[in-house]
């Protein structure tokens, strides 16, 4: 157990740091629980131009009116499940709308979430080429997905 390397899970991206950890709901728990690190802190590599945070922080950070999110899954995503109070401008629109984006947000840094961290994170790179730099950006790390297994609330308010 040497080996601290944080590491996702195949299959639900969960973090975790043993090569026989997994998140527990389609899987085994690491052989050791306590390395499952759900609750992670949020990360910023220099390279990228927003913060990775855990749907944790990111609760947190909506609940204190801190921030806003913005679910950039397609349409039909959106339908099935999304986190409540959520804004949706799919992916590939972002660039265009991030007048709309920014008026959603008043002076409140944004979350970007999509089905897993993967769609999240380039919207927030395309958020900031497009002028979105002004104010804090974040990929929720685990998305939908993990923010549905927490049992954070979901559907429309």
């Amino acid at each position: 157990m040497g080996d601290s390397t944080l590491r996702r899970h195949k299959r639900c991206h969960s973090v975790y740091c043993t090569p026989a950890g997994s998140c527990g709901s389609c899987a085994t728990l690491a052989e050791n629980p306590t390395q499952v690190h759900q609750d992670k802190m949020a990360t910023k590599n220099e390279q990228e131009p927003f913060t990775r945070i855990s749907v944790e922080e990111a609760k947190k950070k909506l609940e204190a009116g801190e921030a806003v999110m913005v679910d950039v899954r397609e349409p039909d995503e959106y339908a099935e499940v999304h986190a409540s109070g959520v804004r949706l401008v799919p992916v590939n629109s972002v660039m265009n709308e991030v007048q709309q984006i920014r008026d959603f947000a008043g002076d409140k840094e944004v979350l970007f979430i999509c089905k897993s961290g993967q769609r999240s994170a380039l919207a927030a790179e395309f958020a900031t080429a497009a002028g979105l730099s002004d104010r804090g950006l974040y990929n929720v790390e685990g998305g939908t997905v993990a923010w549905v297994e927490a049992g954070y609330a979901t559907g429309d308010d």
